[in-house]
């Protein structure tokens, strides 16, 4: 905030009473920020489970009080190569719970034929983190200046005001990756990976 924002922002609490019920606002920002993304959370089950579910395809939410997700190949279970949005506006292509050869998934992903699959973000931010295999950051558009850099807490508020605009930028996000072809190739990638 500049100098000025702020001197007027202390005019706002011209009360020891309207001060000390910031100072309790402000301690409380994790816990309004999940319940900003609940209605995010309880709109994504139906949207992926009930009304958009694809062939070869699951989904579940990690917790009902977290907006963190993940989208997986059935046949290969959770715990396998599969795409996970999670600490609230990350979305990754993860080798999950250690059931893949990192190293060989990150070689075979920068072979012509795998590669095929990281096309399918509309960025990718960071490549070959670990486990991570490409994130993109907090890339959702609201018509705001902060449209492809959203942090958590300015997501948390769209998620909770633009629920649908939030999810079907979710299902944008995924309809690239779940066509029967990049279903297959990540089918392959998943079988040629796995330990």
């Amino acid at each position: 905030m500049e100098a000025e924002e702020l001197r007027q922002s202390v005019l706002l609490f011209d009360t020891p009473d309207k001060w000390n019920a910031f100072l309790e606002l402000s301690r409380q920002t994790d816990r309004l920020k999940r319940m900003m993304t609940r209605p995010a959370v309880e709109r994504a089950d139906r949207y992926f489970q009930l009304e958009h579910p694809k062939p070869k395809w699951s989904f579940r939410q990690f917790s009902p009080d977290e907006f963190s997700m993940v989208w997986y190949l059935t046949e290969y279970g959770e715990y396998s190569i599969c795409l996970v949005f999670h600490w609230d506006g990350i979305f990754v292509l993860e080798a999950r719970g250690g059931c893949n050869d990192v190293a060989k998934t990150t070689a075979l992903l920068q072979e012509a034929r795998f590669r095929i699959l990281l096309e399918c973000f509309e960025r990718i931010d960071t490549w070959w983190d670990n486990h991570l295999l490409a994130k993109e950051k907090f890339n959702f558009s609201f018509g705001t200046s902060a449209d492809g850099h959203y942090g958590p807490f300015r997501l948390a508020w769209h998620a909770h005001y633009n629920t649908e605009s939030l999810i079907n930028q979710l299902g944008r996000k995924l309809a690239p990756f779940q066509t029967p072809e990049m279903t297959q190739l990540l089918s392959e990638l998943n079988a040629l990976t796995k330990k």
